[in-house]
């Protein structure tokens, strides 16, 4: 007992009282801490943690993102036309079109717009220079802050919406509408040529409508089944030339029309002595770009008439293909040549031709004499890689520094296509000669795929008909075949064909497809199309015609022609 209070009184004492007041201090504190009502108690010591005082952004609580709502591009198609159509956006300030070709190297901007409130645009259809079933257009719309895309829009299916046709408002039955057609430069002016009454349609646009303006009956002309016209048009075309062939009577001739004030009238006719009316495989007219000459390709015969001041001359200034000396390759034995294809530059200075001799092929290039009546053979050049038993064609462009020759690869060949070379025809006159002297190199080619299998051509080319056309600068082809007549209406029955249009972008240095034919026309995959074909100069145009009674037969009874802009 004394010793315990020794221990309060002693220096101990205030140590104890420390260790006592602790104990308690914690006891306490743990008491509160289970308390269910402590920790209100607590939150409300301290107002800035409370659950109305906390920050929005640190309340994410079914917090997500919310994009813009998408633009959205809707494409339509008329005549001649593709229709855009968008909503404008909340603050924009401008939109662009944008096209999108993954061939030509991505996207393309088409066009700016700066008027918000501009929400249609039209773009001309220039269907058969679109690849259809590639290129897709989207839309995109920009505000001072940003801009929102729409998805990409295909254009499938809407090549058959652009495209005209034209018809004849009166025909005689069995009569082949625009079994030829002829375009000017410009393509504001066509002929279609109606053989079995032996007339001519003549068409001019006006803005994106096209008419007949008049029709033209060949003078002294019977009705005749077995008649065909050929046409061919200057650049301005206020002058026309008709070829009349009828393979029954033997009968030939030149037909020359002008212009003259609003109407086209004949002034000038001859007749020809051919032989093989017929093979019009091997037939081509072509009037020079001032409508002064003209050069005539039938069978193994090419001769060029003139006008002078005394008007058109009948005498015909002949190429003598067959006489020009032997090629050197081409061995003993070997027949005559024969004349495969022919073309000319637009002043018909320089006439290319594509002969065959001993199953080889040569191109030759001819030019004028001093006496501009002789024709001298400047150059020939072996082709290589085409049939020599197959049809040809070639196409030379404006000044004639460039030809295009398209045919069929060599039979031997398991799966031969159609293919077409380009080549650039240079010259290497020594300065100061009067002998023209050129040379010959390769720069391109295309290759047309075999479509299999509904659209493969015949196995034997000789029943099929090559399809050939360009511009004037040799940059936009059409490529094709069609198989010979052997279609019947009545039976639903179609001569086969299949046909594609290639535009060379030089920056690839390559042919890339654009309208595929049937395929971007289901509608053509029932008929008998591309009969006749023809691409104007500019390149702007394009006309092909469809026979008699195989498109709705309250239309086209007489045939009809497509319109493609």
């Amino acid at each position: 007992m004394m010793r315990s209070i020794d221990l309060l009184q002693g220096p101990c004492w205030p140590m104890l009282c420390c260790a006592l007041l602790l104990g308690a201090c914690e006891h306490s504190q743990q008491d509160k801490h289970n308390d269910p009502l402590s920790e209100p108690a607590q939150a409300s010591a301290n107002p800035d943690l409370t659950p109305a005082a906390l920050s929005p952004l640190e309340d994410l609580d079914g917090d997500t993102l919310i994009p813009p709502k998408q633009p959205e591009l809707l494409i339509s198609a008329q005549a001649g036309v593709l229709n855009l159509q968008w909503q404008p956006i909340d603050a924009q300030n401008s939109a662009r079109l944008y096209l999108h070709d993954p061939l030509s190297g991505g996207e393309t901007l088409v066009h700016e717009i700066n008027d918000p409130t501009v929400r249609t645009w039209q773009l001309p259809s220039a269907t058969h220079r679109r690849a259809w079933h590639r290129q897709q257009y989207r839309i995109e719309l920009c505000t001072p802050d940003d801009c929102l895309s729409s998805p990409r829009m295909p254009l499938s299916g809407l090549a058959a919406e652009t495209i005209n046709s034209l018809s004849p408002a009166v025909f005689i039955k069995g009569e082949r509408y625009g079994e030829d057609i002829a375009l000017n430069r410009d393509a504001s002016l066509a002929v279609l040529t109606l053989p079995l009454e032996g007339s001519l349609d003549i068409q001019a646009r006006v803005k994106e409508q096209w008419g007949s303006i008049q029709s033209v009956s060949l003078d002294a002309l019977d009705l005749s089944a077995s008649r065909t016209l050929q046409v061919a048009l200057s650049d301005s075309g206020d002058t026309v030339a008709v070829f009349v062939s009828d393979s029954e009577s033997s009968d030939s001739q030149i037909r020359i029309l002008e212009r003259l004030g609003e109407a086209w009238q004949q002034i000038a006719q001859w007749s020809l002595e051919l032989q093989n009316l017929d093979n019009i495989a091997h037939q081509a007219l072509t009037l020079s770009s001032d409508g002064e000459q003209l050069l005539l390709h039938h069978d193994n015969t090419l001769a060029i008439f003139r006008q002078s001041d005394m008007g058109w001359s009948a005498v015909a200034h002949t190429i003598a293909t067959n006489n020009a000396d032997e090629p050197p390759s081409s061995g003993s034995g070997s027949g005559p040549e024969r004349l495969m294809a022919s073309t000319a530059n637009t002043d018909m200075s320089r006439v290319f031709t594509v002969t065959e001799h001993n199953q080889l092929l040569y191109l030759n290039i001819w030019t004028m004499s001093w006496n501009i009546t002789d024709w001298i053979r400047s150059a020939r050049f072996q082709l290589q890689n085409l049939d020599s038993d197959s049809q040809l064609a070639i196409i030379s462009n404006t000044n004639g520094s460039t030809v295009s020759i398209a045919g069929w690869e060599d039979s031997a060949l398991s799966s031969p296509s159609l293919v077409m070379w380009r080549y650039a025809v240079d010259s290497t006159a020594v300065e100061g000669s009067a002998d023209p002297a050129f040379d010959l190199r390769a720069t391109d080619s295309l290759r047309a795929p075999l479509r299999v299998p509904l659209h493969s051509p015949p196995a034997n080319h000789s029943n099929s008909r090559l399809i050939f056309a360009a511009d004037a600068a040799l940059g936009i082809v059409a490529l094709g075949w069609h198989a010979v007549d052997d279609s019947d209406s009545s039976t639903g029955i179609t001569a086969d064909a299949a046909l594609s249009t290639y535009l060379f972008n030089p920056q690839s240095r390559q042919w890339l497809s654009a309208l595929e034919l049937p395929e971007n026309l289901p509608t053509l995959a029932k008929q008998s199309f591309a009969t006749a074909l023809a691409l104007s100069a500019d390149g702007s145009t394009m006309m092909m015609a469809s026979k008699a009674g195989t498109t709705d037969p309250n239309r086209s009874r007489a045939g009809e022609v497509l319109i493609m802009r």
